[in-house]
């Protein structure tokens, strides 16, 4: 007998190398997506507070709830708007129609007041977002 291996020994080695390889690319590939997916709700996160707090609206922090909060802006007396979630996504709408997008993919979100200033909490499939805004005070 002749010392070697034989032409099914070596594919089915070449095969199993294959196999191994693809599920280590895979796995890369599924923990780049997840990282890209935290990096993304954390921006998301970033920019619904820099909208809730920018000089737009220059909101008062009105009556929280548990699931909704009530914002009353300096530059409109008439208008009120409303912090809630609708479908996973938290939006802000007034009472008089209308809403506007400002963070998508929530899981379960709660508000409450912390030194008379509005906190929000999110959660999403990846990470957990909490934060008390600059938001607060009662409408002159």
């Amino acid at each position: 007998m002749k010392a070697g291996f034989t032409l099914i020994e070596t594919l089915i080695a070449l095969a199993v190398t294959a196999l191994a390889l693809l599920s280590i690319q895979f796995g890369f590939q599924m923990m780049t997506v997840r990282s890209q997916q935290r990096y993304d709700e954390q921006l998301a996160w970033y920019h619904m507070l820099g909208e809730l707090e920018g000089s737009q609206y220059r909101f008062s922090l009105g009556k929280v709830y548990l699931q909704n909060a009530q914002l009353i802006p300096h530059s409109d007396k008439e208008r009120t708007y409303y912090l809630k979630g609708h479908d996973g996504n938290l939006i802000l709408t007034t009472d008089k129609g209308g809403y506007m997008p400002l963070f998508k993919g929530m899981s379960y979100y709660e508000f409450d007041v912390d030194h008379g200033r509005l906190k929000i909490d999110v959660k999403t499939k990846t990470q957990q977002f909490s934060a008390t805004t600059a938001i607060g005070g009662k409408h002159d």
